[in-house]
């Protein structure tokens, strides 16, 4: 839920989106491991994806199954030569030209990660950001991960999530999932709902 940025507009909904996942996720007795929230600047969000990540290596090798909730909510971008897949997140005091690499960061990491059993982590991963270039593959049709050893279920906005500004469509995918997140079991079956 990142929503103050030094060089873009502000996204007060992201904040919400954040606060609300994260009561949401408590309320349904899932261990919190991380949240940024409100103001995160580019340092603070490495360092809490970094720990994000160490908690999930942690936790995993003393499970047989185990899934993982990430949802973010904040501007993103997305230029030519970049990911076709994952937006780019933009920190606090990041400008624009310059985003966080979920792909690098976030999914090879996770994607590492073992269970004691030998089995495969579950990671589900809701990204409600602006992509910024209208010729990416997920506005327009299905698209292919590489192989991964995990089992990664994706949703992501293509409203175009919060639209580099709150508006009537902005925010709908989280809005969404989090008015699924209490009623479904197993976790996968939220975006089963929310792509319907």
């Amino acid at each position: 839920g990142i929503s103050e940025y030094e060089s873009l507009r502000p996204l007060p909904g992201a904040e919400t989106d954040g606060r609300r996942g994260t009561a949401m996720c408590r309320d349904r007795g899932f261990e919190v491991a991380g949240q940024l929230i409100g103001r995160v600047p580019r340092q603070a969000l490495d360092d809490g994806i970094r720990a994000f990540c160490e908690r999930a290596e942690q936790r995993a090798r003393a499970q047989r199954e185990m899934a993982l909730l990430v949802l973010i909510s904040s501007h993103g971008m997305q230029s030519s030569d970049q990911d076709q897949v994952f937006p780019e997140l933009l920190a606090t005091d990041d400008d624009g030209s310059f985003g966080f690499d979920v792909r690098e960061h976030l999914v090879s990491r996770l994607n590492g990660v073992r269970l004691a059993s030998g089995g495969a982590l579950q990671v589900v991963m809701v990204f409600d950001c602006c992509r910024q270039n209208s010729s990416n593959h997920t506005w327009r049709s299905a698209f292919r991960l590489p192989s991964l050893s995990n089992d990664f279920y994706l949703a992501l906005a293509r409203d175009p999530g919060r639209a580099a500004r709150e508006s009537a469509g902005g925010g709908r995918l989280m809005t969404h999932v989090l008015e699924l997140l209490p009623y479904a079991h197993p976790i996968t079956a939220v975006l089963e709902e929310a792509g319907r």
